[in-house]
């Protein structure tokens, strides 16, 4: 029986025609189609039919496509797939689709030949059509997670699940005799793309590279996010032979057609690195990494497209090499690339402890107040809002994005009693607060990571009059982003109910605002945020958001 014959596909969209149109342009394939305008009548369809897959508008009457991938990504009835097919959509939009799992995201108007096979990798996905290794790996751990554990933008594991995960799994090949392989593959190139394209291209097209691979692999097979333009498969059962054939195949997909983002054709070069654990070999889940990390240095030195497997030999080569030993007076041009990378390797890792040490930071701030756990993350997108709002160049959005993330980590030297008290400070618990500005700098400071934001994050609690603190600055004296952070933070303190007082109305929020324009706040700032407000960005930004140390996490990926 042909997949389209068995296949009923559920189309949602409270525009009737549009319902209309698709179904007739499936049908023409030989799918059957049922169609629903409301959230109401789609979850009465899906009682009573076998649906195979779920083809949504985003905006729906009585609420969001959203609304329905937790009921469909039930794995005891059967996962169903979620196209979402919007007039609504964006870069947010799509990235928050593929973070709740959704199996891809298109805007109207669509592309048929795009649309039409991405149906069927969807129904492929559906019926378990993974090819014949599919049932002999059935019993190894299935990739269904916490959402923590996910990468915030792709929606894929995170590097930290994969360290945690990989020695289950191997365990797991050995038990069953079986090989356990490792790709790492690097997008060639990806930092010019940002830089000529911009970062929206850049994320979209970070999200298309993950969907392909989802839809590439088997289904045990883990697909990661593992650095800012990397991704990490991990193969159970898959024998370096098996992987290499795999990567062929992945390098083959995006070089033959052109990765389209939109009204973007971009052609990729992938670096890839394979490496195979034997079932009888004993290490721990980075030294497996590390192999994979040399073969696909090797793979990037090679050139773009170029893959390369892990040899013991392949290591050695890669050993740092003494340039005072007479056989190496005069190394050649690899030799030196090896050396460069190593460094570049060791460098890495001391910003990750760094960043790891923020990170843990920011967490042990917002343990000590529940109130304030989301506070960081909230603040930290409605200021990339408005600074993407003044067309502001996209490295200083993503500069007073993370300083916005951590405008609050000086708090860690104020003591809980007065963090958490119900009522009124005294003027000495006021004045300790009043330091935190200072103390997040001085913490700053000795990271050596985040400098640029180091003035935002001191100046964010100055008022537009020179009444603020720590310094008194006034006017078009405070940094820029200091003043976007200021109005971020205050509108989210607004809105937020806390250990001394009850959240405020709309109304009162923007009454707050009105009053503090050109006091407190800068005026221009202030009829920007009023207005973004009143249009109802706040609901779209601060919906799902997660805690400010796990962003910290991405902004690691991307330093």
């Amino acid at each position: 029986m042909s997949l389209s014959n068995e296949a009923h596909i559920l189309l949602v969209d409270p525009e009737r025609e549009m319902c209309v149109v698709v179904a007739s342009l499936l049908e023409t394939q030989g799918f059957r189609c049922l169609q629903a305008q409301t959230l109401a009548e789609a979850r009465s369809l899906l009682t009573s039919h076998p649906i195979s897959l779920v083809i949504s508008e985003l905006v729906l009457e009585d609420g969001s496509g959203f609304d329905l991938l937790p009921e469909l990504s039930k794995p005891d009835d059967g996962a169903v797939p979620v196209i979402f097919l919007t007039a609504y959509g964006g870069v947010e939009s799509a990235k928050e689709a593929i973070r709740k799992g959704a199996f891809d995201y298109y805007e109207k108007p669509i592309n048929l030949k795009a649309f039409h096979t991405a149906v069927r990798q969807a129904l492929h996905s559906s019926h378990g059509y993974r090819g014949p290794d599919r049932r002999k790996f059935a019993t190894l751990p299935a990739d269904r997670l916490d959402p923590t554990c996910r990468d915030d933008l792709t929606g894929l594991v995170s590097h930290r699940y994969v360290l945690g995960k990989l020695p289950l799994l191997h365990l797991e090949c050995c038990k069953k005799g079986m090989p356990l392989s490792l790709c790492l593959i690097d997008i060639d190139g990806f930092r010019k793309i940002n830089d000529r394209r911009g970062l929206s291209v850049g994320d979209l097209l970070l999200i298309e590279v993950g969907r392909r691979l989802r839809q590439i692999v088997r289904s045990n097979d883990i697909v990661s996010r593992y650095g800012a333009d990397e991704f990490l498969l991990v193969l159970p059962g898959a024998d370096e032979e098996s992987a290499n054939r795999l990567c062929r195949r992945i390098k083959k997909e995006f070089t033959d057609p052109c990765v389209e983002i939109g009204d973007e054709r971009v052609k990729l070069g992938l670096c890839t690195g394979v490496a195979e654990i034997d079932s009888d070999e004993c290490a721990n889940s980075v030294e497996f990494l590390e192999r994979a990390v040399e073969a696909m240095h090797h793979a990037k030195l090679q050139g773009p497209g170029s893959v390369v497997v892990w040899r013991r030999q392949l290591a050695e080569e890669t050993t740092m090499i003494d340039l005072g030993d007479p056989d190496h007076t005069n190394p050649d041009v690899e030799s030196i690339n090896v050396m460069m990378w190593r460094f570049r390797q060791l460098n890495r890792r001391l910003n990750n402890v760094t960043m790891e040490s923020l990170r843990l930071l920011v967490a042990a701030v917002e343990a000590r107040d529940p109130y304030t756990k989301h506070h960081s993350v909230r603040v930290a997108s409605f200021a990339r809002y408005l600074a993407g709002e003044l067309d502001l160049p996209e490295g200083q959005v993503r500069t007073i994005y993370s300083a916005a993330l951590l405008h609050d980590i000086g708090k860690i030297g104020v003591p809980d009693a007065i963090l958490t008290k119900p009522g009124r400070l005294t003027a000495q618990e006021f004045q300790l607060i009043r330091q935190h500005p200072e103390i997040a700098v001085n913490i700053l400071e000795q990271a050596q990571f985040f400098i640029s934001e180091l003035s935002m994050v001191r100046h964010h609690h100055e008022w537009y009059n020179g009444k603020g603190y720590p310094d008194g600055l006034a006017g078009q004296d405070i940094p820029l982003g200091s003043r976007i952070i200021q109005i971020a933070d205050s509108t989210e303190a607004m809105f937020a109910r806390r250990s001394y007082k009850d959240s405020y109305d709309l109304e009162h929020t923007l009454h707050q605002l009105r009053d503090g324009t050109g006091r407190q706040f800068d005026p221009m700032l202030a009829e920007l945020a009023i207005r973004l407000i009143q249009q109802g960005v706040l609901t779209q930004l601060w919906r799902g958001k997660e805690s400010a140390s796990e962003e910290l996490t991405q902004i690691a990926f991307n330093n």
